[in-house]
């Protein structure tokens, strides 16, 4: 299987309920904000003990992958995602057990934690799992287990959950995980260099090279379902329930930015050039 993958048919937003479980809810900051495509907009706990959001459907869903996007989790941090065929929660049709954070950055310069308010400033991180396609989920739990996080409790912006898509040629040696700063410098008459800051995201870069028809015919239909319009949540890295650096830089909850196309490289071989931007 190629390490590349994409959730881009997020059937959390189709929900039928979200509700806190297990904990509280900083206010304001409540898991109805879980379903926003704005980082700033968060899901906060108001204690480092062990959180539940449960996620619930009137009908059945297909779930194969679940991220969480810009979190505040740090090495040690774990989240275990349990799902089931019934609302009620009777019966257990997959557990993934600890998914735990092995790494962490520094905190952006500035601030004491990482939180919310410098998720723009290159704090924060997206995890996600993979597993064996399930057609018959009516809920999802989401455990966090935060309990030495020097923040003191658990925030999340987004959750992505549903079946993700991989194609058979992984992306191609190359592959650019940039940085895009938006902080100017001006120099004044006194020669002082004068820094107004701005924010940070990440940008995606990759090939895809001599694809087979099925591989073009899984990327035409990822274009024209999305387009530029909505975000996704893809990983160049594969998965795994030890979320490594590697893992965590790979992975971007965003959108294309330019123009996509798929182009014949060579008789029934394909190729395409990504570009994708962090939210």
């Amino acid at each position: 299987m190629s390490k590349l993958s994409f959730i881009y048919k997020n059937v959390f937003d189709s929900r039928d309920t979200l509700t806190l479980d297990a904990g509280v809810s900083v206010t304001g900051f409540t898991v109805a904000n879980l379903a926003s495509n704005k980082k700033s907009i968060t899901w906060r706990s108001g204690s480092s003990a062990l959180h539940r959001v449960k996620t619930t459907w009137a009908q059945n869903q297909t779930i194969s992958g679940v991220a969480i996007c810009f979190t505040n989790l740090v090495s040690g941090d774990s989240v275990n995602i349990k799902l089931y065929s019934d609302v009620a929660g009777t019966t257990n049709i997959y557990t993934s057990g600890n998914i735990t954070v092995t790494h962490n950055y520094d905190v952006p310069a500035g601030f004491s934690s990482v939180n919310s308010t410098s998720f723009a400033y290159g704090g924060g991180i997206h995890i996600s799992h993979l597993l064996s396609e399930k057609t018959n989920v009516r809920r999802m739990d989401i455990e966090f287990n935060v309990s030495s996080n020097p923040a003191g409790f658990v925030e999340a912006s987004r959750i992505v959950a549903g079946k993700y898509w991989s194609p058979e040629r992984s992306a191609a040696l190359g592959a650019r995980i940039g940085f895009s700063d938006s902080t100017s410098s001006f120099r004044t008459y006194s020669g002082d260099l004068v820094t107004d800051r701005g924010s940070i995201s990440r940008t995606l870069d990759f090939n895809v090279n001599a694809m087979s028809e099925a591989d073009k015919a899984g990327w035409n239909n990822l274009f024209r379902s999305v387009g530029k319009s909505n975000p996704f949540f893809v990983g160049i890295s594969g998965s795994s329930n030890s979320i490594s650096e590697e893992i965590i830089s790979g992975s971007i909850y965003g959108k294309f930015e330019s123009d996509i196309d798929v182009s014949t490289q060579l008789f029934k071989r394909y190729g395409s050039q990504v570009r994708i931007v962090e939210l």
